[in-house]
This record gives C-alpha cells, sequence and structure tokens, in this order.
C-alpha cells in the first residue's frame, strides 16, 4: 500500500471533517469515519447541523460501494450555490 492510501485510512480511522453536498446542493459539515475493521463507514452532521435531525448518524457497508464521486467531479458539487462551493 502506498503512502497516500496509508495516510488516508489513518485520516479516516481517527474522523475526517468534510464538507458533504446535499442532493439540492446545500453543504454541511460533516464527520465521516472508518470502523476499525474497515468495513463500514459512518457519518454525521458535525457542529449545530446535527440538531436539524433525529437521525444523525448514517452508515454503509464499505462492500456495498460502487461509486465515489470525489470534491468537483460530484453532481451534487457543481448544483451547488457559487458562494457554498469556495475557491475553484
Amino acid at each position: 500500500m502506498d503512502q497516500a492510501a496509508t495516510e488516508g485510512l489513518a485520516l479516516l480511522h481517527g474522523g475526517a471533517e468534510c464538507i458533504k453536498f446535499s442532493r439540492a446542493g446545500q453543504p454541511s459539515v460533516t464527520l465521516i469515519r472508518l470502523s476499525p475493521d474497515q468495513q463500514t463507514i459512518t457519518w454525521q452532521r458535525h457542529g449545530l447541523g446535527k440538531l436539524k435531525r433525529k437521525q444523525d448518524r448514517r452508515a454503509v457497508e464499505v462492500e456495498a460501494i460502487e461509486r465515489v464521486d470525489v470534491g468537483r467531479e460530484s453532481a451534487a458539487f457543481r448544483s451547488a450555490p457559487p458562494n457554498a462551493r469556495g475557491s475553484a
């Protein structure tokens, strides 16, 4: 495994704070974690945003992931308002 992959796994195990865009293009700060057995990815809203939902933690089995859209490649990011995207 290369160094970037090792660093990425370490980051996900500890929890990575990311900006997640909804299907409607609305951004929210989200904490993403990889389980110790590397079988499950969980995410939850971070900060005050988590108070808006009853279920603030979600999970998916790694084997169920079919595709990952990264950053500016995703349709949700492209549909976000320009002021929510940061610098391009």
